[in-house]
């Protein structure tokens, strides 16, 4: 499973937990996602930290989702492996690839 097609399939609730997290948290990590995706999408990085935390949010995880731009994903799993226990996070990439359809 590729790291697009988790932030795809991933939960708007699962995705702020990690979004807010790492911008509280890990702040300059999530600083880079930002930037890397308003780069990708030739935008300001101004636009995307002004809008309100939901849409903020839902936009990121939208953009992550995109099959284009693959070197914002794994610094924002490497996040979630940073929060978590390493079982955590593998038991989440395990619901994701084994979950049912």
């Amino acid at each position: 499973m590729k790291s697009h097609e988790i932030f795809q399939h991933m939960s708007p609730d699962l995705a702020v937990e990690i979004l807010g997290y790492l911008q509280k948290e890990r702040t300059a990590v999530f600083k880079s996602v930002v930037s890397g995706l308003a780069v990708q999408r030739n935008l300001r990085i101004v636009f995307v930290e002004r809008k309100p935390p939901v849409e903020r949010y839902a936009w990121i995880k939208t953009a992550l989702g995109r099959k284009a731009g693959d070197t914002c994903r794994p610094t924002s799993l490497a996040g979630l492996a940073a929060r978590r226990a390493k079982a955590d996070a593998l038991r989440f990439l395990w619901f994701v690839r084994h979950r049912p359809r």
